[in-house]
C-alpha cells in the first residue's frame, strides 16, 4: 500500500487473511501510519527511501489507516476470511461467477464508520447487473473522513 502525492495507493486494499502488506513511501517526505483497528493495531513510521518490513494480517476485518501527520490521508484494507472476496476496478466494475446468488457491498463511504456493507441479489441469467449505491457525501459524515485534530482513531 504505497504512498503516492500525500495519499495511500491504492485507498482500498483487498486481501485474504495471513497475507503480508508492504508499506512503501513514494512520497519525498516523511509519513506516519497509524492503524488502531482491532485487526491489526500497528503505527509505521515511513521514511523516503527507506524500505520497512512487511506486515502480516492474521485476523480477518477491516483495516483504518491513517497518518499520524497528514490527518486527510485516510486507507481501508479488507482482510477477507477464506471467502470469496473481490474488489471493483476504477470504474466501480467486477466480474463475479456464475454460481455467485447473493454478494456483500461495502464502500468506504456508505456510512459514517466506514464499515457497513450491504447484501445484494444477483440476478439470473443476466449478463450484467448496474447497482447504485448511495453513499454518505463529506459534510454528511461530518468531516469523519479524517481522523481530526491530529488524533488517530476518531472514526
Amino acid at each position: 500500500m504505497n504512498h503516492v502525492d500525500k495519499a495511500f495507493e491504492p485507498s482500498v486494499l483487498t486481501i485474504q487473511k495471513g497475507q503480508m502488506v508492504a508499506f512503501p513511501n513514494g512520497d519525498d517526505i516523511r509519513h506516519q501510519v497509524y492503524c488502531l483497528s482491532s485487526p491489526k493495531p500497528s503505527e509505521i513510521n515511513l521514511y523516503s527511501g527507506i524500505n520497512t518490513t512487511p506486515i502480516e494480517f492474521e485476523q480477518h476485518g477491516i483495516v483504518v489507516l491513517g497518518c499520524n501527520i497528514r490527518d486527510d490521508m485516510v486507507g481501508y484494507i479488507n482482510i477477507a476470511d477464506d471467502e470469496a472476496l473481490w474488489q471493483s476496478d476504477k470504474h466501480g466494475e467486477v466480474t463475479l461467477q456464475s454460481e455467485i446468488e447473493r454478494a456483500m457491498v461495502r464502500h468506504p463511504d456508505l456510512d459514517v464508520y466506514h464499515t457497513e456493507r450491504e447484501s445484494l441479489l444477483i440476478q439470473e441469467a443476466t449478463v450484467s447487473q448496474i447497482v447504485t449505491l448511495e453513499l454518505m457525501s463529506f459534510l454528511q459524515s461530518q468531516g469523519r473522513r479524517t481522523f481530526g485534530s491530529g488524533k488517530f482513531g476518531h472514526v
